[in-house]
């Protein structure tokens, strides 16, 4: 009877175990999650482009508002002479011809210096 050689063993490599995956996937999910959060598109920037969005359209509101004014001004002063005439009345001191001016001196209160006091002096 011949007696069999015990085979040496073979260098297999190791498999990874359970921990390793779980340590790899763990940094993956990290680097992932502050790449969503902090990257050049990421949620932080999209947050500061949503409040830049809010603060534009405000601004747009208010420059379409101001538009609408001027537009309204232009119009009445196309069309409406009434208008034109009170902004020459106001604004140029305008009168018509059979009209009289009357100007009044200014009646401000004497000031402290030439107020005489209560006790005579």
């Amino acid at each position: 009877m011949s007696r069999a050689e015990p085979t040496p063993p073979k260098n297999e490599p190791k498999q990874p175990g359970p921990n390793l995956w779980l340590v790899i996937a763990t940094v993956a999910g990290c680097a992932l999650l502050l790449t969503i959060l902090f990257g050049g598109h990421g949620l932080m920037r999209w947050l500061q482009y949503d409040q830049d969005k809010k603060a534009l359209r405000a601004e747009l509101e208010k420059i379409e508002e101001q538009n609408a004014q001027t537009r309204r001004e232009i119009d009445s002063l196309m069309h409406n002479r009434k208008y034109i005439e009170s902004l020459a009345r106001r604004d140029l001191g305008m009168v018509k011809a059979d009209e009289i001016i009357y100007q009044f001196p200014n009646s401000e209160k004497p000031s402290s210096a030439t107020q005489v006091r209560p006790d005579g002096q």
